[in-house]
């Protein structure tokens, strides 16, 4: 079985990978701004979630 700590780095490498993939297959759409929902860009976006991944010491899924 394979480490979380020897995992991890191929798995965040494996993440950006996928959301820039998305970024260029699906540019943010320029609407009208909704009230309800907080508008987050992408970037600012994929900088959480990797520095969430970044942060977990122990395997983040069963």
């Amino acid at each position: 079985m394979i480490q979380w700590s020897q995992f991890k780095g191929y798995f965040i490498f494996k993440l950006e990978k996928v959301m820039d993939d998305f970024r260029t297959s699906a540019p943010e759409p320029r609407g009208p701004p909704n009230p309800n929902v907080e508008y987050i860009p992408f970037d600012e976006m994929k900088e959480r979630i990797l520095k969430i991944v970044t942060g977990f010491n122990g395997i983040p899924f069963t």
